[in-house]
């Protein structure tokens, strides 16, 4: 998509995310969309911001989650995971996530995909980060206001689908059984 719609590197955060600063910004990235698109496929302002900010709301309760309520919840749920799927096959999904999605540094070729996953950012692994990204990812995918948007995020990129399903249900399963999440994520729309 970086390509095809000839997005600035800058508009993207550390870990692949797009960040748009303000409603400006918006206006510019859906302008480059729209000016590869049918005017019936055209997209809003109003719903990328939207996007965005559910994104980052979702970001923030499961930050907030982890750091007040449930400490390490992404490292007990990369090891819940890890023990329901193997290691090995959890890599294979990080990895596909960071091939389709990639963080900034992969995607300049300054570090490998190995490199960032084995690496940390503030007090988190970036597996964990990437864990979060995914789940975020099925989140976005499942909400239908995000339908014209879909193909800057369409989980359906990876290779192995059927896979990152299951695994994204284990990991849906681990977040339902943990305290209080799913009370604060209910009041914040899906799940």
């Amino acid at each position: 998509m970086r390509i095809k719609y000839n997005f600035d590197d800058s508009l993207f955060e550390i870990n692949g995310n797009v960040i748009l600063a303000d409603f400006y910004a918006v206006r510019l990235f859906v302008q480059k969309i729209n000016s590869k698109r049918k005017v019936k496929e055209h997209v809003a302002s109003g719903q990328v911001n939207a996007a965005g900010l559910m994104d980052e709301i979702y970001h923030y309760l499961f930050r907030l989650y982890e750091l007040q309520i449930n400490p390490g919840v992404f490292k007990k749920a990369l090891n819940h995971l890890n023990s329901k799927l193997g290691d090995e096959k959890i890599r294979k999904v990080l990895f596909d996530f960071i091939s389709v999605f990639p963080p900034i540094e992969v995607y300049k070729g300054k570090s490998s995909a190995s490199y960032y996953l084995n690496s940390f950012s503030a007090d988190r692994s970036n597996a964990e980060v990437t864990l979060e990204e995914l789940i975020l990812l099925h989140i976005a995918n499942y909400n239908p206001a995000n339908k014209k948007l879909i193909e800057l995020f369409d989980q359906n990129y990876f290779s192995e689908k059927n896979f990152i399903k299951k695994q994204l249900m284990n990991s849906i399963y681990f977040f339902k059984t943990k305290k209080n999440l799913v009370r604060i994520i209910k009041m914040f729309l899906l799940f």
